[in-house]
């Protein structure tokens, strides 16, 4: 590593500060979003269920056990003055872009980082290229260490900006995924108590 650095220079040491602060968020990401992510919603439909059969105590005494974002969906509604009209579209979707908003927080600056990388990368490139271009304007290309130093600060530069931008990038797609999957999982559950409230 320190040979790397030595390589590329600051700016390798800005790529590598810039994938630490990015890793760091997309682990705070993925546990945020990790909690809303449940395996099995089982007990969702059971709360359908209860809703369906009248029981709307018991359908809420199951949401509140689940505190990921469908669970806190449905008690929320629940708990409404007027659950009927809470689930309805126009009434849920408010709820719903809060959520998503607050899932999402933060994605785009992990984005932002994925796509600098790439910019530090070439930056290092052209400063490498000039670094050998004033070698040959001083010395010539008998000094081929000279030359050399300039060619390596560009390659590790460039290469390192690739590979540290490919899996924020990636994970990036991945979390913005997941999130809306969280959001569409709530919205799904919405619909099916509105209709068991409508037909109960």
């Amino acid at each position: 590593m320190s040979q790397l650095i030595e390589q590329g220079g600051w700016v390798f040491g800005g790529i590598a500060l810039l994938s630490l602060g990015a890793s760091g968020l997309i682990g705070w990401k993925w546990l945020q979003i990790r909690s809303h992510s449940a395996r099995s919603f089982v007990w969702a439909d059971d709360a359908v269920r209860r809703v369906r059969a009248g029981d709307h105590t018991g359908a809420l005494a199951v949401a509140r056990e689940h505190p990921d974002l469908v669970g806190r969906f449905v008690s929320t509604g629940l708990e409404s003055a007027d659950p009927r009209r809470f689930f309805m579209p126009r009434h849920l979707d408010p709820f719903l872009r809060g959520e998503s908003a607050d899932l999402r927080r933060h994605l785009g600056l992990i984005a932002v980082l994925g796509s600098l990388a790439p910019l530090l990368g070439l930056l290092g490139t052209i400063l490498g290229m000039v670094q050998t271009f004033s070698a040959i304007t001083l010395h010539g290309t008998r000094d081929a260490g000279l030359i050399a130093d300039g060619v390596s600060q560009a390659l590790v530069t460039t290469q390192a900006g690739l590979v540290t931008a490919l899996p924020i990038l990636v994970l990036h797609g991945w979390l913005v995924s997941r999130a809306r999957h969280c959001v569409e999982t709530a919205r799904l559950y919405g619909k099916k108590i509105e209709t068991a409230l409508c037909h109960g």
